[in-house]
């Protein structure tokens, strides 16, 4: 529980608990978005050439210019899902299998959205797995 003095700042003990758990989340974002990144760029290398629209080092290199990057990641994740399923139609005509792509849009949409973000995390974690199996079942197919 945090407890507010009279003139209005943290005890110390709250004001520590708080810088402790700003450096360890951090300290575990740092390796989270490194893991994620390698991920993103394999998961792009494993759709075929013709049916990117995009090379997976832009796909995630652009990821980390500021401002655009929030343009980019509508490009970056949902597009993911839409070249997986190019792919897949590449190798089986009329497949109709998804990869996420609903569930990874509406991750980046709540991102914007005030108090949601949360929720983009779990959408986000979802189509993660989506583009996922989808990329192994790419992988699978060749």
């Amino acid at each position: 529980m945090m407890v507010l003095m009279t003139d209005g700042r943290l005890n110390g003990g709250d004001s520590d608990a708080l810088a402790a758990f700003a450096t360890m989340s951090t300290l575990l974002s740092i390796p989270t978005a490194i893991i994620f990144a390698v991920w993103l760029h394999q998961a792009w290398s494993a759709v075929p050439q013709q049916c990117r629209g995009t090379s997976p080092g832009k796909a995630v290199g652009f990821l980390f210019i500021p401002f655009f990057n929030l343009y980019w990641m509508f490009r970056a994740i949902p597009g993911l899902s839409k070249a997986l399923q190019r792919g897949h139609q590449a190798y089986r005509t009329g497949y109709m299998g998804g990869a996420g792509f609903a569930v990874g849009l509406i991750g980046c949409i709540l991102i914007f959205v005030p108090f949601l973000q949360i929720g983009a995390f779990i959408f986000i974690l979802i189509w993660l797995l989506l583009a996922n199996s989808a990329k192994n079942r790419l992988l699978n197919q060749r």
